[in-house]
């Protein structure tokens, strides 16, 4: 039976990365702060069974998740320095022409240099798993959850690589395709909620209005941010809530939060239905979109690295010139 054939940036990439001490150094920070995490919990878990002899199985979920939003943060910070040089590394180091005059296309180009960055991430996120097994110790967690949990970790980190490495094939300077990833993560992040929360603000205002000049507010009449929420769905933050919501639960102000569905509700955010399949099912949704735009962010690098293009391009200025 014959092999597949394998990428070879992502086979040359992954042997320089290997020869490197960087990764080894790396992997070393990220498990000596999860050990820390890990260590101050379980003594106070310690302590609390000396004081009370018994364990509550929150506190080992409270660990659990403290562990996974460490390393979810660490890594994150880490994703534009894995990915942003990936391309613009090979520019500044005068190696891209050659790249782009071998049989491979600029798509596989691309592929390589995206899936080399994964790889790096993926071993820091295995590289913590002994650290993860303590949930296990006394119970309470179960091995599918933590799989979920990790599995949507890493699609939201795959999210956030394609970035870095669409600005890595636009951008000719890596610190400046390291600015844009950072700037783009923050706005996917952090943007896409303030969007909505200054959008929910103006409704909630106008309606808050109504009610005092008019007194009351009839039914249809009460306007809500509508499909605006879902703008959300382009927020890992919004996913890895969703997940962790419906595996574990939260409970904020003595409200018992399910996932995306049960927020919206109680900000009265949308109409809410059982049948809404947009809430019932946000995960899901959040996680199909996020990864659209994962393909999306590759192809346009792709297309940014076609030599091809640039050249129809410049011919295309130079005409303009000339007329």
């Amino acid at each position: 039976m014959k092999l597949p054939k394998m990428n070879a940036v992502l086979f040359k990439d992954m042997q320089q990365q290997v020869k490197k001490a960087r990764i080894s150094v790396i992997i070393f920070i990220v498990n000596i702060i999860l050990f820390i995490v890990a260590a101050v919990t379980l003594l106070a878990i310690s302590s609390n069974y000396l004081a009370h002899s018994a364990i509550n199985n929150r506190v080992l979920i409270d660990l659990f998740l403290g562990l996974i939003c460490t390393e979810s943060v660490l890594i994150g910070i880490m994703v534009p320095s894995f990915t942003a040089g990936t391309i613009s590394g090979e520019r500044e180091r005068q190696t891209m022409d050659v790249l782009l005059t071998t049989k491979m296309t600029p798509w596989e180009i691309v592929k390589g240099k995206y899936w080399s960055s994964i790889m790096q991430m993926l071993l820091l996120l295995v590289s913590g798993l002994p650290i993860f097994a303590l949930v296990f110790v006394y119970g309470g967690i179960s091995f599918f959850q933590v799989l979920l949990v990790i599995g949507v970790v890493i699609t939201s980190l795959m999210f956030f690589a394609s970035i870095g490495v669409y600005f890595s094939a636009v951008m000719k300077k890596t610190g400046g395709a390291t600015v844009l990833t950072f700037i783009m993560m923050l706005m996917y992040m952090f943007g896409t909620m303030l969007f909505v929360l200054i959008a929910y603000a103006i409704v909630e205002s106008y309606n808050s209005y109504c009610y005092y000049t008019l007194q009351s507010i009839p039914t249809h009449n009460y306007y809500h941010i509508g499909p605006t929420v879902f703008v959300l769905y382009l927020n890992p933050l919004t996913t890895v809530f969703e997940v962790l919501a419906r595996s574990f639960g939260t409970e904020v102000d003595y409200v018992q939060m399910n996932g995306m569905a049960t927020l919206i509700k109680e900000l009265d955010m949308v109409p809410y239905s059982e049948s809404n399949i947009f809430l019932r099912f946000w995960g899901i949704i959040s996680l199909a979109v996020q990864m659209g735009m994962t393909y999306l962010h590759l192809r346009l690098a792709a297309k940014a690295l076609d030599p091809l293009r640039t050249r129809r391009g410049k011919k295309c200025k130079t005409r303009k010139k000339t007329d």
